[in-house]
Protein backbone atom coordinates (compact mmCIF):
# COMPACT_ATOMS: atom_id res chain seq x y z
CA UNK A 1 0.00 0.00 0.00
CA UNK A 2 1.14 3.52 -0.69
CA UNK A 3 1.62 6.33 1.83
CA UNK A 4 -1.34 8.11 0.22
CA UNK A 5 -3.56 5.08 0.73
CA UNK A 6 -2.50 4.82 4.37
CA UNK A 7 -3.13 8.49 5.11
CA UNK A 8 -6.77 8.92 6.01
CA UNK A 9 -8.86 11.92 5.01
CA UNK A 10 -8.55 13.32 8.54
CA UNK A 11 -4.78 13.13 8.31
CA UNK A 12 -4.20 10.20 10.65
CA UNK A 13 -1.76 7.59 9.39
CA UNK A 14 -3.54 4.23 9.42
CA UNK A 15 -0.56 2.32 10.77
CA UNK A 16 -0.55 4.54 13.89
CA UNK A 17 -4.28 4.17 14.56
CA UNK A 18 -5.54 1.66 17.18
CA UNK A 19 -8.25 0.16 14.91
CA UNK A 20 -5.47 -0.81 12.47
CA UNK A 21 -3.36 -2.61 15.10
CA UNK A 22 -3.43 -6.06 13.49
CA UNK A 23 -1.44 -7.68 16.31
CA UNK A 24 -3.95 -6.42 18.89
CA UNK A 25 -6.93 -7.92 17.04
CA UNK A 26 -5.12 -11.20 16.28
CA UNK A 27 -4.28 -11.49 19.98
CA UNK A 28 -7.85 -10.65 20.93
CA UNK A 29 -9.19 -13.40 18.65
CA UNK A 30 -6.73 -15.93 20.12
CA UNK A 31 -7.63 -14.86 23.64
CA UNK A 32 -11.34 -15.18 22.93
CA UNK A 33 -10.80 -18.65 21.43
CA UNK A 34 -8.86 -19.70 24.54
CA UNK A 35 -11.62 -18.41 26.84
CA UNK A 36 -14.24 -20.31 24.85
CA UNK A 37 -12.15 -23.48 24.61
CA UNK A 38 -11.63 -23.58 28.36
CA UNK A 39 -15.27 -22.63 29.03
CA UNK A 40 -14.02 -19.81 31.19
CA UNK A 41 -17.49 -18.26 31.40
CA UNK A 42 -18.74 -21.29 33.37
CA UNK A 43 -15.65 -21.18 35.55
CA UNK A 44 -16.17 -17.47 36.25
CA UNK A 45 -19.79 -18.12 37.22
CA UNK A 46 -18.77 -20.80 39.72
CA UNK A 47 -15.90 -18.76 41.18
CA UNK A 48 -17.83 -15.48 41.29
CA UNK A 49 -18.88 -16.10 44.90
CA UNK A 50 -15.21 -16.08 45.98
CA UNK A 51 -13.70 -13.78 43.36
CA UNK A 52 -15.90 -10.70 43.15
CA UNK A 53 -14.38 -9.46 39.91
CA UNK A 54 -15.84 -12.51 38.14
CA UNK A 55 -19.31 -11.17 38.91
CA UNK A 56 -18.53 -8.61 36.20
CA UNK A 57 -17.60 -11.20 33.59
CA UNK A 58 -20.47 -10.15 31.32
CA UNK A 59 -19.17 -6.58 31.41
CA UNK A 60 -15.71 -7.89 30.52
CA UNK A 61 -17.13 -9.74 27.50
CA UNK A 62 -18.98 -6.60 26.43
CA UNK A 63 -15.75 -4.58 26.54
CA UNK A 64 -13.90 -7.27 24.54
CA UNK A 65 -16.67 -7.22 21.97
CA UNK A 66 -16.51 -3.43 21.72
CA UNK A 67 -12.75 -3.58 21.17
CA UNK A 68 -13.19 -6.26 18.54
CA UNK A 69 -15.72 -4.07 16.70
CA UNK A 70 -13.14 -1.29 16.37
CA UNK A 71 -11.00 -3.29 13.95
CA UNK A 72 -10.32 -1.71 10.57
CA UNK A 73 -9.99 -4.28 7.80
CA UNK A 74 -8.57 -1.76 5.31
CA UNK A 75 -7.66 1.94 5.10
CA UNK A 76 -10.43 4.53 4.96
CA UNK A 77 -9.44 5.47 1.41
CA UNK A 78 -10.45 1.92 0.47
CA UNK A 79 -13.75 2.21 2.38
CA UNK A 80 -12.36 0.82 5.62
CA UNK A 81 -12.91 2.34 9.02
CA UNK A 82 -16.24 3.61 10.29
CA UNK A 83 -18.79 3.37 7.48
CA UNK A 84 -20.58 6.55 8.53
CA UNK A 85 -17.44 8.67 8.87
CA UNK A 86 -18.55 12.26 8.47
CA UNK A 87 -14.97 13.43 8.00
CA UNK A 88 -14.46 11.18 4.99
CA UNK A 89 -17.86 12.17 3.57
CA UNK A 90 -17.06 15.86 3.94
CA UNK A 91 -13.60 15.61 2.32
CA UNK A 92 -14.88 13.49 -0.57
CA UNK A 93 -17.88 15.78 -1.11
CA UNK A 94 -15.55 18.79 -1.31
CA UNK A 95 -13.13 16.92 -3.58
CA UNK A 96 -10.24 17.17 -1.11
CA UNK A 97 -7.41 14.68 -0.69
CA UNK A 98 -7.75 15.40 3.01
CA UNK A 99 -8.93 17.90 5.58
CA UNK A 100 -5.62 19.78 5.43
CA UNK A 101 -6.78 21.25 2.10
CA UNK A 102 -9.81 22.91 3.75
CA UNK A 103 -9.58 26.51 4.94
CA UNK A 104 -11.56 25.59 8.07
CA UNK A 105 -9.65 22.50 9.14
CA UNK A 106 -8.08 24.09 12.24
CA UNK A 107 -11.50 24.95 13.66
CA UNK A 108 -13.53 22.08 12.20
CA UNK A 109 -15.79 20.46 14.79
CA UNK A 110 -15.64 17.13 12.92
CA UNK A 111 -11.95 16.88 13.80
CA UNK A 112 -12.41 17.56 17.56
CA UNK A 113 -12.57 13.85 18.55
CA UNK A 114 -9.39 13.13 16.60
CA UNK A 115 -7.55 15.98 18.30
CA UNK A 116 -8.43 14.39 21.66
CA UNK A 117 -7.00 11.03 20.55
CA UNK A 118 -3.81 12.67 19.29
CA UNK A 119 -3.34 14.46 22.64
CA UNK A 120 -3.76 11.16 24.50
CA UNK A 121 -1.02 9.51 22.46
CA UNK A 122 1.53 12.29 23.07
Amino acid sequence: MTEKTLTSYCGLYCIDCVPSAKELFDTLRSFEEALNKTQFEKYARVKSCKIQAFQKYDDFKEVLSAIKNLECKCPCRENGGFAGCRIRSCAVMKGYEGCWECDNYRSCSLLSPIKKVIRLRQ
